[in-house]
Protein backbone atom coordinates (compact mmCIF):
# COMPACT_ATOMS: atom_id res chain seq x y z
CA UNK A 1 0.00 0.00 0.00
CA UNK A 2 2.72 2.41 0.55
CA UNK A 3 4.45 1.95 -2.45
CA UNK A 4 1.15 2.75 -4.39
CA UNK A 5 0.40 6.03 -2.58
CA UNK A 6 4.47 6.51 -3.61
CA UNK A 7 3.65 5.94 -7.13
CA UNK A 8 0.11 7.51 -7.07
CA UNK A 9 1.82 10.85 -5.78
CA UNK A 10 4.73 10.28 -8.20
CA UNK A 11 2.24 10.72 -11.09
CA UNK A 12 0.64 13.62 -9.18
CA UNK A 13 3.77 15.17 -9.35
CA UNK A 14 4.77 14.87 -12.18
CA UNK A 15 1.79 15.59 -14.14
CA UNK A 16 1.66 19.08 -12.31
CA UNK A 17 5.60 19.76 -13.34
CA UNK A 18 4.49 18.77 -16.88
CA UNK A 19 1.82 21.30 -16.91
CA UNK A 20 3.71 24.33 -15.30
CA UNK A 21 6.50 23.64 -17.83
CA UNK A 22 4.67 23.52 -20.91
CA UNK A 23 2.49 26.48 -19.76
CA UNK A 24 5.69 28.23 -19.41
CA UNK A 25 7.62 26.62 -22.83
CA UNK A 26 5.54 28.66 -25.17
CA UNK A 27 2.98 26.35 -26.26
CA UNK A 28 2.11 23.20 -27.80
CA UNK A 29 4.40 22.72 -30.44
CA UNK A 30 7.85 23.34 -28.06
CA UNK A 31 6.16 21.07 -25.49
CA UNK A 32 5.95 18.41 -28.19
CA UNK A 33 9.50 18.63 -29.60
CA UNK A 34 10.66 18.80 -25.73
CA UNK A 35 9.16 15.33 -24.20
CA UNK A 36 6.99 12.33 -24.63
CA UNK A 37 3.59 12.11 -23.63
CA UNK A 38 3.28 12.73 -19.81
CA UNK A 39 7.31 13.86 -19.50
CA UNK A 40 8.01 16.33 -17.19
CA UNK A 41 11.25 18.33 -17.42
CA UNK A 42 14.83 18.25 -15.65
CA UNK A 43 16.47 15.49 -13.44
CA UNK A 44 13.57 15.61 -10.83
CA UNK A 45 11.07 15.40 -13.13
CA UNK A 46 13.05 12.13 -15.32
CA UNK A 47 13.17 10.85 -11.74
CA UNK A 48 9.50 10.50 -11.21
CA UNK A 49 8.80 9.13 -14.72
CA UNK A 50 11.07 6.68 -14.50
CA UNK A 51 9.75 5.52 -11.29
CA UNK A 52 6.26 5.82 -12.63
CA UNK A 53 7.66 4.07 -16.02
CA UNK A 54 9.45 1.37 -14.33
CA UNK A 55 6.44 -0.90 -15.35
CA UNK A 56 6.29 -0.57 -19.06
CA UNK A 57 10.42 -1.02 -18.98
CA UNK A 58 10.06 -4.52 -17.28
CA UNK A 59 7.29 -4.84 -20.26
CA UNK A 60 10.03 -3.83 -23.31
CA UNK A 61 13.10 -5.09 -21.31
CA UNK A 62 11.17 -8.96 -21.60
CA UNK A 63 9.72 -8.69 -25.28
CA UNK A 64 12.80 -7.23 -26.05
CA UNK A 65 14.51 -10.63 -24.60
CA UNK A 66 18.29 -8.75 -24.96
CA UNK A 67 21.45 -10.61 -25.01
CA UNK A 68 25.13 -9.28 -24.27
CA UNK A 69 25.82 -9.43 -28.02
CA UNK A 70 23.10 -6.87 -28.69
CA UNK A 71 24.00 -3.34 -29.72
CA UNK A 72 20.15 -1.55 -28.85
CA UNK A 73 19.06 2.17 -29.87
CA UNK A 74 16.39 3.50 -27.66
CA UNK A 75 14.74 6.08 -30.03
CA UNK A 76 12.96 9.29 -27.66
CA UNK A 77 15.45 7.64 -25.07
CA UNK A 78 14.69 10.69 -22.50
CA UNK A 79 17.43 10.84 -19.94
CA UNK A 80 18.27 7.41 -20.79
CA UNK A 81 16.82 5.50 -17.90
CA UNK A 82 15.84 2.17 -20.32
CA UNK A 83 19.66 1.71 -21.50
CA UNK A 84 21.06 2.43 -17.76
CA UNK A 85 18.45 0.01 -16.08
CA UNK A 86 17.27 -2.84 -18.46
CA UNK A 87 20.44 -2.78 -21.33
CA UNK A 88 23.54 -2.15 -18.91
CA UNK A 89 25.03 -5.82 -19.70
CA UNK A 90 24.23 -5.06 -23.98
CA UNK A 91 27.94 -5.25 -25.57
CA UNK A 92 26.85 -1.27 -26.82
CA UNK A 93 23.98 0.75 -25.99
CA UNK A 94 23.09 4.41 -27.96
CA UNK A 95 20.38 6.60 -27.55
CA UNK A 96 19.06 9.80 -29.17
CA UNK A 97 16.15 12.80 -28.32
CA UNK A 98 15.20 15.37 -29.46
CA UNK A 99 15.40 17.91 -26.50
CA UNK A 100 19.14 18.96 -25.26
CA UNK A 101 18.30 18.49 -21.94
CA UNK A 102 17.41 14.94 -21.61
CA UNK A 103 20.46 14.41 -23.72
CA UNK A 104 22.54 15.73 -21.83
CA UNK A 105 21.07 14.27 -18.53
CA UNK A 106 21.68 10.71 -20.77
CA UNK A 107 25.05 11.62 -21.44
CA UNK A 108 25.80 11.87 -17.66
CA UNK A 109 24.58 8.97 -16.93
CA UNK A 110 26.59 7.08 -19.53
CA UNK A 111 29.22 8.93 -19.00
CA UNK A 112 31.74 6.33 -18.06
CA UNK A 113 30.25 3.80 -21.04
CA UNK A 114 30.81 6.89 -23.36
CA UNK A 115 34.33 6.81 -22.28
CA UNK A 116 34.73 3.03 -22.87
CA UNK A 117 33.34 4.04 -26.23
CA UNK A 118 30.10 1.53 -25.49
CA UNK A 119 27.43 3.86 -25.35
CA UNK A 120 26.17 7.46 -27.68
CA UNK A 121 23.75 9.68 -26.98
CA UNK A 122 22.75 11.96 -29.91
CA UNK A 123 20.04 14.64 -30.56
CA UNK A 124 18.49 14.44 -33.18
CA UNK A 125 14.70 13.84 -35.30
CA UNK A 126 13.81 10.22 -34.71
CA UNK A 127 12.82 10.72 -38.35
CA UNK A 128 16.58 11.15 -39.97
CA UNK A 129 18.41 8.81 -37.33
CA UNK A 130 22.01 9.24 -37.64
CA UNK A 131 23.58 6.00 -38.08
CA UNK A 132 24.66 3.89 -41.04
CA UNK A 133 22.41 1.44 -42.07
CA UNK A 134 22.36 -2.30 -40.25
CA UNK A 135 23.83 -0.76 -37.92
CA UNK A 136 21.81 -2.21 -34.34
CA UNK A 137 20.28 -5.65 -33.58
CA UNK A 138 17.57 -4.38 -31.40
CA UNK A 139 15.77 -0.82 -31.28
CA UNK A 140 13.49 0.38 -28.86
CA UNK A 141 10.74 3.09 -28.61
CA UNK A 142 9.07 3.34 -25.58
CA UNK A 143 5.93 6.03 -25.18
CA UNK A 144 7.11 8.76 -27.70
CA UNK A 145 5.30 7.09 -31.43
CA UNK A 146 2.16 9.46 -30.93
CA UNK A 147 4.28 12.91 -31.04
CA UNK A 148 6.30 11.78 -34.06
CA UNK A 149 4.58 13.74 -36.91
CA UNK A 150 5.34 11.36 -39.63
CA UNK A 151 5.17 7.82 -37.63
CA UNK A 152 6.15 6.11 -41.04
CA UNK A 153 8.96 7.73 -41.53
CA UNK A 154 10.06 7.03 -37.96
CA UNK A 155 9.47 3.39 -38.61
CA UNK A 156 11.85 3.35 -42.01
CA UNK A 157 14.51 4.82 -40.37
CA UNK A 158 14.11 2.02 -37.43
CA UNK A 159 14.23 -0.70 -40.22
CA UNK A 160 17.18 1.18 -42.06
CA UNK A 161 19.30 0.78 -38.72
CA UNK A 162 18.56 -2.83 -37.45
CA UNK A 163 20.68 -5.32 -38.78
CA UNK A 164 18.99 -7.95 -40.81
CA UNK A 165 17.36 -10.69 -38.09
CA UNK A 166 17.34 -7.63 -35.86
CA UNK A 167 14.16 -6.45 -33.89
CA UNK A 168 12.41 -3.39 -32.84
CA UNK A 169 9.77 -3.08 -30.20
CA UNK A 170 7.26 0.12 -30.15
CA UNK A 171 5.18 0.64 -27.28
CA UNK A 172 2.70 3.49 -26.06
CA UNK A 173 -0.57 3.96 -24.21
CA UNK A 174 -3.53 2.65 -25.49
CA UNK A 175 -6.51 4.85 -25.92
CA UNK A 176 -10.17 3.82 -26.38
CA UNK A 177 -10.73 5.10 -29.75
CA UNK A 178 -14.91 5.15 -31.25
CA UNK A 179 -15.27 1.86 -33.60
CA UNK A 180 -14.36 1.88 -36.95
CA UNK A 181 -11.70 4.89 -35.86
CA UNK A 182 -7.66 3.96 -36.31
CA UNK A 183 -6.22 7.06 -35.67
CA UNK A 184 -7.28 10.72 -34.61
CA UNK A 185 -5.89 13.86 -33.59
CA UNK A 186 -5.59 14.86 -29.88
CA UNK A 187 -4.24 17.20 -27.19
CA UNK A 188 -2.80 16.47 -23.96
CA UNK A 189 -0.18 17.96 -21.85
CA UNK A 190 2.59 17.78 -24.28
CA UNK A 191 0.71 19.19 -26.88
CA UNK A 192 -0.68 17.70 -30.02
CA UNK A 193 -0.43 13.92 -30.56
CA UNK A 194 -2.20 11.06 -32.57
CA UNK A 195 -4.15 8.81 -30.83
CA UNK A 196 -3.67 5.84 -33.03
CA UNK A 197 -4.60 1.77 -32.73
CA UNK A 198 -2.63 -0.69 -32.13
CA UNK A 199 -3.63 -2.53 -35.33
CA UNK A 200 -2.05 0.45 -37.46
CA UNK A 201 0.67 0.35 -36.06
CA UNK A 202 1.04 -3.42 -36.76
CA UNK A 203 0.19 -2.90 -40.46
CA UNK A 204 2.41 0.14 -40.37
CA UNK A 205 5.68 -2.14 -39.43
CA UNK A 206 4.47 -4.42 -42.00
CA UNK A 207 4.38 -1.87 -44.74
CA UNK A 208 8.20 -0.85 -43.12
CA UNK A 209 9.70 -4.19 -43.94
CA UNK A 210 9.07 -6.16 -41.14
CA UNK A 211 8.19 -9.88 -40.94
CA UNK A 212 6.84 -10.98 -38.50
CA UNK A 213 4.97 -8.40 -36.32
CA UNK A 214 3.40 -9.13 -33.54
CA UNK A 215 1.17 -7.78 -30.73
CA UNK A 216 0.92 -7.84 -27.29
CA UNK A 217 -0.75 -6.18 -24.12
CA UNK A 218 0.37 -5.50 -20.69
CA UNK A 219 -0.41 -3.24 -17.98
CA UNK A 220 1.18 0.39 -17.71
CA UNK A 221 1.10 0.35 -13.53
CA UNK A 222 2.26 -3.27 -13.22
CA UNK A 223 0.48 -5.09 -10.57
CA UNK A 224 -0.35 -2.16 -8.80
CA UNK A 225 -3.85 -1.90 -8.49
CA UNK A 226 -4.59 1.48 -7.48
CA UNK A 227 -2.49 2.96 -9.90
CA UNK A 228 -3.72 1.02 -12.55
CA UNK A 229 -7.25 2.17 -11.44
CA UNK A 230 -6.06 5.56 -11.25
CA UNK A 231 -4.94 5.25 -15.10
CA UNK A 232 -8.40 3.60 -16.34
CA UNK A 233 -10.02 6.71 -14.66
CA UNK A 234 -7.88 9.06 -16.58
CA UNK A 235 -7.83 7.07 -20.25
CA UNK A 236 -6.61 3.30 -19.62
CA UNK A 237 -3.82 1.18 -18.36
CA UNK A 238 -3.04 -0.51 -20.87
CA UNK A 239 0.71 -0.65 -23.04
CA UNK A 240 0.44 -1.76 -26.56
CA UNK A 241 3.61 -3.49 -27.19
CA UNK A 242 4.32 -4.22 -30.97
CA UNK A 243 7.16 -6.32 -31.96
CA UNK A 244 8.76 -6.93 -35.35
CA UNK A 245 11.91 -8.38 -36.62
CA UNK A 246 13.51 -7.55 -39.71
CA UNK A 247 13.96 -10.29 -42.10
CA UNK A 248 17.33 -12.07 -42.09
Amino acid sequence: MRRTSQLLGLAVLASIAAAIWAARSGGAVHARESMSRGAAPGRLGSRLNSAMDAPMYRAIAAALDLRPDDEVLDVACGWGEFLVAHAAGARRVAGVDLTPEKVALARERLARRIADGTAEVAEGDAAALPWPADTFSAVTCMDAYPFFPDPRAVLAEVFRVLRPGGRAVISFAAEQLPNGVESRQSRGIAGVYTAISATVTTRMMAEAGFDPVTLSWAPIAGDHRLFGAALRAAGGDQLDVVVGHKPA
